[in-house]
């Protein structure tokens, strides 16, 4: 048929479903006179209609023997089929007979749905049937009911389907008026299976509170795909008939209607192709219904029904729901558009607006409820989003008696209000002019930073926001009224949120097995998160909206936190590559797309030296969208120097603005007005403790913010920059002596609480080299084995680290940037005669060789990390590994050396711990442990290595032995953590240090 003479054909039929039965056969008479053929279509047509009034109301099953010629009623079934054992019929569903069985093999409780008699008569009908069935299977989501298994048994079609305890979302709307809160979270769950049935090329094409199930936990499962149809290799709008084959099975009436006629699409009205629009209006009539408590579409017969879907408009929903939001009236409207190509267009749309006025209401309700007390909570949240959404309706709702339009876009939005409120509209109007001149006069004539004082943090107050101690990243919002952290011990974290004024908490991302979170940022507009989800030392990047809910997936290999663009369209973040080994200022659109590499560096140059720094650090996006700046360790210079860099944001051009030469650079945060920086860093000759700095821009001036005893991770500003958030952190930690052969015998013998945080080591006779900062500073100490008579070996203003006592007791050798780089030394037990070593790049953890004549370490010449040897005499040094390997630690038989090296080929690609010989070369074992810090020793036997392993809560040491056999737990700690640890000469003893980080989210306020 033309579409000229469908449209004939549907004027016609339109014009007689307005008039009553009688009166129609009349009409035709006198319509049709000339063409006896477009009068039998129109009839044709109605008679469909008229039949659709008995059908369309009842599920498939209950008008088998009605519509379909020659079938057979149901019949009743009991015993068992297959390993299904029938324990009683539960009811009728579309397409069959449903009864509650038990699944014996399974041992679960199945609802099975047998399909009529009469299905089964064709097989090209059953082919249809089983590979739309096996379609359904596939749709794994948690809101679509799970489909066990399809087959036959007794000749008869069944399908195993999970039996939901609960009811359906008729039921819930017969027995009480709704609440907002419950209708939109029922919407969304909803729209979210139908998303995911439409991305399977599914439509299901009869939604309905029927088919829409409440678990007792509040799930929503949605059931019933006998009505649904596979789109088989076209896309959701494509002109392929999927309903043609489906209306056959019924009935070979031409123009026979399909699902249930109130919430009938148009399309579907008429017998027309349908697609997943179709589902969407559906679900805006459902939505409709659990709003205003009835249905869009209503008439006396299903007749008047299907003719009020195609020629009337929905009464106004603030007639019968007046405390509804505009938002919801627009949502509505969009889904119940007439025309397919109005509507939304996928349901992932719709979704998107639900969860968005979702998040608002809840938002609203949340803060209303942080800042009330006293008020039963039940209570105070019906009035609380009543309020909300009333205030919102106010002003906005339409005047004239119509639902209100859901427009495309803001600025209609702003233009359909203006021809709402004219009057109203010119007073605004002359408002923002007179402000916008004294802006622009502001900005003409008052200095650049008069917004923010001369001296930006130069008075500060420090308030702490949290307590318990476990706090691993922080931002603020951007109002100031919130900040979001992380808690939780290592590998078990999870992100919550806090309004400020009144500590309330709420938890937005849960803990997951074995994965941390960092990297947060507010959105702009601060509806989001984003965060990192770190799992096996890979970050991937996620927005979740600010109150929770469903966590999309943005980025993945992310190193960095990452900082948007003022528009918040883009982000910018930190990639480090191991092939070419490289570090890459990255861009990407918000949503994670569009990925283009601004700048690169060699690999290592854009990483905080300090471990406790990565849990938050990354580029800076400036106010005016021009440069992005970045920590950049100069490789080419001397000294573990770093300084910050302004990269162009167009083409990637760089240039130096401080020179500082930082030690570690964490993170970068720009002032509201673009004047400066507030970083969080170390320098070099201080205690290496993270302070906080304010930074001139473009000037490149420093000044510490904060000079005390803490280390701060992470800089959140709000957006006047009056205020930020970071993490105030202490490391403690002390020694304790386990016996090895004793789990239980552990025993502290240091109280100082920054004992051994950078390593320990035995000496022959049974003292402990060990490094503190008891002073203030990270130096080498020396005591006796029962923490006895302590004495300090350095005291200059560098950082040293890493002791290790010769075999023969002759030296200590140590790592140290008392040259401005980190290199090995050499000093006597008794901290005399110290000797620099090495003389390269960034030579760290020495490890000697049994005969006391060499010295491993770790070297960074060129990007990455390889290991080295020395003599312990002095003279040149020799590249071991040409591949990424550091820590060495060589056995106590000297013949190999223990690393952590990156294994490239394996999938995925890791660092693990490999075993190499003396001599250098690949790996000859590899393990894939991953310790909570890389700290690892030999046994003294040298056939096991020693790790630290904190994944069950409590760190503890265990033995993996170097034949591949099972490892062995060593202690049995259930609280604090491992951070270093080292076996006695004779292996009976384990010197250990353990503490904890107590880390607590403060706000520092700059006092002006």
């Amino acid at each position: 048929m033309s579409s000229e003479r469908w449209r004939q054909v549907d004027g016609l039929l339109q014009a007689a479903l307005d008039l009553a039965p009688e009166k129609r056969r009349a009409f035709l008479d006198k319509a049709c006179a000339s063409d006896p053929t477009l009068r039998g279509e129109v009839e044709s047509l109605i008679a469909s209609y008229e039949k659709a009034g008995s059908f369309i109301e009842q599920p498939a099953i209950e008008v088998d023997a009605k519509v379909i010629a020659g079938s057979k009623k149901a019949s009743s079934v009991s015993g068992s089929l297959n390993q299904y054992k029938i324990v009683k019929h539960i009811g009728t569903g579309g397409m069959g007979e449903v009864y509650l069985a038990q699944d014996t093999k399974m041992g679960r409780k199945v609802a099975l749905k047998l399909l009529p008699g009469y299905f089964t008569s064709e097989e090209q009908r059953v082919r249809r049937f089983q590979q739309e069935a096996r379609a359904a299977i596939a749709l794994n989501h948690p809101n679509i009911v799970t489909i066990y298994e399809i087959g036959e048994a007794e000749g008869r079609q069944f399908i195993a389907t999970e039996f939901i305890e609960g009811e359906t979302l008729r039921q819930r709307m017969k027995s009480a008026q709704m609440k907002l809160s419950d209708v939109l979270d029922i919407a969304t769950q909803s729209a979210s299976a139908l998303a995911a049935a439409h991305d399977a090329g599914i439509i299901h094409r009869d939604i309905k509170p029927e088919n829409i199930m409440v678990r007792r936990d509040g799930i929503v499962k949605v059931l019933d795909f006998g009505l649904a149809k596979l789109a088989e290799g076209v896309g959701a709008h494509e002109a392929a008939d999927l309903e043609a084959a489906t209306r056959e099975m019924v009935n070979t009436d031409t123009g026979m209607v399909m699902g249930t006629a109130s919430y009938m699409s148009p399309e579907q009205a008429r017998g027309q192709k349908v697609d997943a629009r179709t589902d969407i209006w559906a679900l805006g009539v459902v939505l409709y219904e659990m709003v205003a408590g009835r249905r869009p579409f209503e008439g006396e017969t299903n007749t008047d029904t299907v003719a009020s879907i195609l020629h009337h408009e929905p009464q106004p929903l603030a007639r019968f729901a007046p405390d509804a939001p505009d938002e919801m009236q627009w949502i509505i409207k969009k889904a119940l558009r007439k025309k397919r190509d109005e509507r939304y267009q996928t349901v992932v749309e719709m979704l998107t607006d639900l969860r968005a006025l979702k998040q608002r209401l809840e938002f609203e309700a949340y803060s209303g409820r942080s800042a009330s007390t006293g008020e039963n909570e039940t209570e105070r949240i019906a009035t609380i989003s009543k309020q909300a959404a009333a205030s919102t309706v106010g002003e906005h709702r339409a005047s004239t008696g119509d639902m209100g339009t859901r427009t495309a876009s803001s600025a209609e939005y702003i233009v359909s209000e203006i021809k709402r409120h004219k009057r109203g509209v010119v007073v605004a109007l002359l408002a923002i002019i007179v402000v916008g001149a004294a802006l622009l006069y502001a900005l003409k004539f008052m200095p650049k930073n008069a917004a923010i004082s001369a001296k930006p943090f130069d008075r500060i107050k420090v308030s702490k926001v949290t307590n318990n101690g476990k706090a691993g990243d922080a931002v603020v919002s951007p109002d100031g009224k919130y900040v979001v952290y992380v808690t939780g011990a290592e590998g078990q974290q999870s992100i919550w949120i806090r309004h400020i004024a009144t500590g309330s908490d709420k938890e937005i991302v849960p803990a997951v097995s074995n994965t941390n979170y960092t990297g947060l940022a507010f959105s702009r507009d601060g509806s989001f998160i984003y965060y990192i989800q770190v799992t096996s030392d890979v970050g991937t990047l996620y927005r979740v909206p600010v109150l929770g809910g469903h966590a999309t997936k943005l980025i993945e290999n992310i190193d960095s936190s990452i900082s948007l663009s003022p528009d918040g369209k883009r982000l910018a973040f930190i990639r480090g590559t191991l092939n070419p080994a490289e570090d890459l200022l990255m861009i990407a659109n918000s949503d994670g797309t569009g990925e283009q590499k601004l700048a690169r560096h060699k690999a290592s140059s854009l990483y905080p030296s300090s471990r406790e720094l990565r849990s938050a650090w990354g580029p800076a996006w400036s106010p005016d969208g021009e440069t992005i700046v970045i920590g950049v360790r100069a490789l080419e210079r001397a000294g573990s120097s770093r300084d910050l860099y302004a990269v162009s944001a167009r083409d990637g051009s760089e240039k130096q603005f401080t020179n500082v030469s930082w030690y570690s650079i964490g993170q970068i945060a720009w002032l509201a007005d673009g004047s400066g920086l507030i970083v969080a860093a170390s320098d070099q000759t201080a205690s290496g403790l993270h302070q906080i700095w304010h930074v001139s821009y473009p000037g490149g001036q420093t000044r510490k913010v904060t000079n005390d005893a803490n280390n701060y991770i992470g800089i959140s500003l709000t957006a006047d920059s009056s205020s930020l958030a970071t993490i105030q952190s202490e490391q403690l930690s002390n020694i304790w002596l386990e016996q090895s052969n004793d789990a239980g015998s552990a025993k502290q013998i240091t109280t100082n609480n920054h004992d051994g945080l950078a390593g320990l080591s035995w000496t022959p006779d049974g003292r402990i080299v060990y490094t503190t900062r008891s002073n203030g500073n990270p130096d080498v100490w020396i005591m006796n084995g029962n923490g006895s008579d302590q004495k300090a070996l350095t005291s200059d203003a560098a950082i040293d680290d890493r002791p290790w006592v010769t075999a023969d007791g002759s030296y200590i050798l140590f790592h140290s940037n008392r040259t401005g780089m980190s290199h090995v030394w050499r000093m006597g037990l008794d901290g005399g005669n110290p000797l620099q070593l090495t003389n390269g790049s960034h030579e760290i953890r020495p490890s000697t060789t049994p005969d006391s004549q060499w010295v491993y370490f770790a070297a960074d010449t060129s990007g990455q990390y390889n290991i080295w040897k020395a003599p312990v005499g002095g003279g040149e040094a020799v590249r071991v590994t040409d591949y990424i390997a550091t820590i060495p630690v060589v056995s106590p038989d000297g013949k190999r050396i223990a690393c952590l090296f990156f294994d490239e080929h394996s999938q995925p690609q890791a660092f693990k711990i490999g075993i190499i010989p003396v001599e250098g070369g690949a790996p000859l074992i590899s393990f894939s442990i991953h310790p909570a810090l890389p700290e690892y020793r030999w046994s003294a036997d040298s056939r096991s290595i020693i790790y630290i392993d904190s994944s069950g809560g409590g760190a503890n040491l265990w033995s993996q032995p170097v034949d591949g056999s099972s490892p062995k737990q060593l202690t049995n700690f259930s609280t604090d953590q491992i951070y270093a640890f080292n076996l006695a000469r004779d292996g009976r003893t384990i010197a250990l240090v353990r503490g904890n980080v107590i880390r607590d989210v403060v706000l520092i306020n700059s006092e002006r």
